[in-house]
């Protein structure tokens, strides 16, 4: 309070930043395709495509990008740096394609395919940032604290500065670096479908496998993080030798890798009698060592250790293990035109016209991370901890998980704990509705319809407190869906 009311602000944060960057970036494509139809049973569907994405640059050379080999900035047009600072342009986007279609039986079909798709991998927050930093701009955010107040709000803040090139020799604060080596990321991905109709019962019944191969995702992390230990934090950063003004450097590469595999089972049951429905059910496993919860969160600090990034492979975030789904819809065979009390009249606007359609859901957890209530390693950044139990599921809302399998490292030492290596509390949703149609003339009609959304009320919860050290730790808080909500209406 009385900081407050001298004047004296506890976080002074203005940016100095180019406001209409020019940014530039190139895409081509070609391709070239064939099918073939080999047989009266087979075809074939054989491609190929290339992509070229070229980097980003500035139109004006305001585009800087920061060498950790050199602790210095690159800026485009100078000193024999090119328009795109440094980042390699790369060509070998080729991504071919096949697929075929094979009439097994008169109602069998087998169908397989394989392709690479390639992505312009970029990142707003970072690679596509670069004149958001020295010397074009700069963020500058200062917490002065209670004990010692810095500048009062009534100073204001300080004046933009010219640009000074000569700060790329001697830069400060926190840096972006794109490895010069980032590239277009791709996904090779197959599938192989047996496809059989059961004709007496309109039914067609496809079992699948499905893969999904990511090569040079983009990944990002602290490449400046200090390395665990009792003195300053600064001090045992990997570049305080040579350039001891930094902080944090955030490096934009591309050496992510993932994978998805899944085993599909549908059962198309088509409209007839009233009738249709679509069962299906899916086995998958999505791994990878790329967060897609950037800062931490549920999966915890992403990566807990920059050098040593292959422990950092686990299921993914999104893993979901077990997925059944049915969506149905159902005529009722009441009144005119139909099986029972083929009447019209009264009845008809009564019982006829009904129509039930519904979509249920059922789904495995996701899996999360443990994380410590209060790193041990002194790096100003988070961590997980020892495992020295089997990880066990009360699965109960106090105590989903015991919490006793996990122990604090010892001072100044990452944890054992692997990433996403806890499961939360899988869901189950049902939504139904009932429609009424109500014939006027030929071409009129009127339909009253209910709706209800997660008509059972099934709790959906959150993922549990996984701060381990925290008084709460094992307990689930929070709900993720939406409780039952009803609907009706007139059209």
């Amino acid at each position: 309070m009385a900081s407050f009311i001298l004047g004296y602000a506890t976080l002074i944060a203005h940016d100095y930043t180019l406001n209409w960057p020019g940014e530039r970036g190139s895409e081509v494509g070609l391709y070239v395709a064939d099918d073939w139809r080999a047989t009266k049973k087979l075809t074939i569907n054989i491609g190929m495509r290339w992509d070229y994405y070229s980097p980003f640059s500035e139109v004006g050379n305001r585009w800087a990008n920061f060498n950790p080999t050199t602790a210095k900035i690159d800026i485009a047009g100078q000193n024999g740096v090119d328009k795109y600072a440094g980042v390699l342009p790369y060509y070998k986007n080729f991504g071919p394609r096949f697929g075929f279609a094979y009439q097994a039986q008169t109602h069998t079909v087998v169908r397989g395919g394989f392709g690479m798709f390639y992505n312009p991998t970029g990142s707003e927050g970072g690679s596509l940032r670069l004149f958001r930093q020295l010397p074009f701009g700069s963020t500058i955010s200062i917490s002065p604290g209670d004990i010692n107040p810095g500048t009062r709000v009534s100073d204001g803040f300080a004046p933009l500065q010219p640009v000074d090139f000569s700060l790329a020799k001697n830069p400060y604060g926190a840096m972006f670096a794109v490895d010069p080596h980032f590239r277009p990321s791709y996904a090779e991905q197959f599938n192989l479908t047996v496809e059989h109709e059961i004709t007496p019962l309109a039914l067609v019944i496809k079992t699948a496998t499905i893969g999904n191969l990511g090569r040079h995702l983009y990944n990002t992390y602290n490449a400046n993080q200090a390395i665990p230990g009792s003195t300053s934090v600064n001090s045992r950063r990997p570049l305080y030798g040579i350039a001891p003004s930094l902080s944090d450097v955030s490096w934009f590469t591309t050496n992510g890798l993932g994978s998805y595999y899944a085993l599909q089972v549908t059962a198309d049951k088509r409209f007839s009698h009233g009738v249709s429905a679509i069962l299906g059910y899916a086995w998958s496993h999505a791994i990878d060592n790329v967060p897609l919860e950037f800062g931490g969160g549920a999966a915890g600090p992403q990566p807990q250790d920059p050098r040593n990034l292959g422990v950092e492979r686990a299921s993914s975030i999104i893993d979901m293990r077990h997925r059944l789904t049915l969506s149905y819809l159902w005529e009722f065979p009441f009144g005119k035109g139909k099986a029972m009390l083929n009447y019209g009249g009264p009845v008809n606007w009564i019982l006829g016209g009904w129509q039930s359609n519904g979509i249920l859901t059922i789904q495995s957890g996701l899996p999360f991370s443990p994380v410590l209530q209060t790193s041990t390693t002194n790096t100003g950044t988070g961590s997980r901890p020892d495992v020295v139990g089997k990880p066990s599921y009360p699965g109960t809302l106090q105590r989903w998980f015991d919490p006793s399998a996990f122990a604090s490292p010892a001072p100044y030492t990452y944890g054992n704990a692997g990433r996403n290596i806890l499961v939360g509390p899988g869901r189950v949703n049902w939504d139904m509705s009932l429609f009424k149609n109500f014939v006027i003339r030929d071409q009129t009609r009127f339909e009253f319809r209910a709706e209800a959304f997660n008509v059972f009320n099934h709790p959906q919860f959150g993922l549990p407190n996984a701060n381990i050290g925290n008084a709460q730790v094992g307990q689930i808080t929070s709900t993720v869906g939406n409780p039952r909500q009803l609907q009706m209406g007139l059209r």
